[in-house]
This record gives C-alpha cells, sequence and structure tokens, in this order.
C-alpha cells in the first residue's frame, strides 16, 4: 500500500489510463501540493525565523 499525504481518495487520486491501468492524476497532485504551501508559507516562515513572539 503506497503512503500518501494527499488526502483524496483513490478514485480522484488516480485516473484511467486505458483498459485496466490506473496512474496518479498529476495535475490534481500538483494543485493540492500548490495550494497547501501557498496556504502555510507565510505561517511557516514566521515560525523558522522565530518572528511570532
Amino acid at each position: 500500500m503506497e503512503r500518501t499525504i494527499w488526502p483524496f481518495p483513490e478514485d480522484q487520486r488516480l485516473k484511467r489510463m486505458g483498459f485496466i491501468r490506473k496512474d496518479i492524476d498529476l495535475e490534481k497532485k500538483d494543485q493540492f501540493v500548490r495550494t497547501y504551501i501557498n496556504e502555510r508559507f507565510v505561517e511557516r516562515l514566521k515560525t523558522e525565523m522565530e518572528l511570532d513572539k
């Protein structure tokens, strides 16, 4: 079983690549990663630089 932090069920993570094969939907994964980073970047930067005091 593949371990992932991508919180979507398999039917949303994977797309059909023919009759049997399924592959990761990279467009959805990239969009999720960009959104995740954009939402948390400033908070993480402040924490790392100790600006939250």
